[in-house]
């Protein structure tokens, strides 16, 4: 038994050393989740500042100076002084196309006529190279011109570096010239400017912290800086006090106190000093007659008094 609590515990530790790396799994796919929804919720906005950004560059080209495509096609032939010449014409259409976009060939040979040539390239399995120039609408007949002499300069040129002349170089046809300007492509332009705007929004909605990812983030470094250990100790259940009933405490009424008034004694002396009401009043001429006279003797002050209690008086 207790062999098997031994293993029980130590399989729970080694799970329990593993919980901080699953959980540090989940908690980036949930913030992968979170950043989805929410690149979802702003693809509107998205889409809108990429069509700003689109108009801008469409209105900017609107602006740009336009240049025209003058092109002019060589053809290269043996001369005749060489026996191998004619075997390597391909490659000798792609050595041409070098030599004509070398800086020395554009200083020494087209002079000032370089500002409106662009390039020259071979045309693919033939020994024809392509010579083109942009124009603006006023330099057309200037780059046409200049097309027309290509083929005699692109040959002084070579003669000096093969020290002979081994080809021929041949204007097919006239030079021509595009319908429409070339320069600016205002369809890639317009392109160009919806993927920066769009590139610019996902820039500041990564960097600015708009998606809520953050607290996931915190809370995979908590749990990868501090592992979850479990609590191996046995659990005691708490002790159960008994329930007891409340009785409540019994009220109490207190009955007022009813003050009794003692009952005023009358004495003799003090009815010496009280004269009743419905005593005849002294007239002003009486008093001093009244005041001459003897004081009564006890005997008719209680003769008076039994007959002021009989009301006699």
């Amino acid at each position: 038994m207790a062999v098997s609590s031994r293993a029980t515990s130590h399989f729970d530790v080694i799970a329990c050393s593993e919980m901080p790396a699953l959980r540090g799994s989940f908690l980036s796919l949930r913030s992968t989740i979170i950043m989805l929804s929410e690149f979802k919720k702003n693809l509107s906005k998205l889409i809108l500042t990429g069509l700003i950004f689109a108009l801008a560059a469409f209105i900017f080209s609107l602006f740009l100076p336009k240049y025209w495509q003058v092109t002019g096609k060589i053809v290269i032939v043996p001369s005749g002084s060489s026996a191998t010449a004619g075997q390597n014409l391909y490659l000798e259409a792609g050595n041409t196309a070098e030599i004509a976009n070398s800086s020395s060939f554009k200083q020494n040979i087209l002079g000032d006529e370089a500002n409106n040539f662009d390039r020259a390239e071979p045309i693919k399995n033939s020994s024809t190279l392509a010579v083109i120039f942009l124009a603006k609408e006023a330099d057309v007949k200037a780059a046409e011109d200049t097309i027309v002499t290509f083929p005699e300069k692109i040959s002084t040129h070579t003669r000096e570096l093969y020290n002979g002349q081994p080809f021929k170089y041949i204007l097919v046809s006239d030079p021509e010239v595009s319908l429409s300007p070339v320069r600016p492509d205002v369809y890639k332009n317009t392109v160009w400017g919806f993927l920066a705007g769009a590139i610019i929004f996902i820039l500041y909605w990564i960097f600015s912290g708009s998606f809520q990812a953050e607290p996931f983030g915190t809370e995979e470094k908590l749990y990868a800086e501090k592992p979850i250990v479990p609590d191996l100790r046995p659990v005691v259940a708490p002790a159960i006090e008994p329930e007891t009933e409340m009785v409540p405490e019994p009220k109490y009424f207190s009955v007022p106190e009813q003050k009794v008034e003692p009952e005023a004694i009358i004495t003799p002396r003090d009815m010496q000093n009280v004269a009743p009401s419905n005593l005849p009043v002294a007239d002003e001429e009486e008093i001093p007659a009244l005041a001459e006279s003897q004081d009564p003797s006890d005997e008719e002050v209680k003769d008076r008094l039994n007959k002021l209690m009989r009301g006699e008086l």
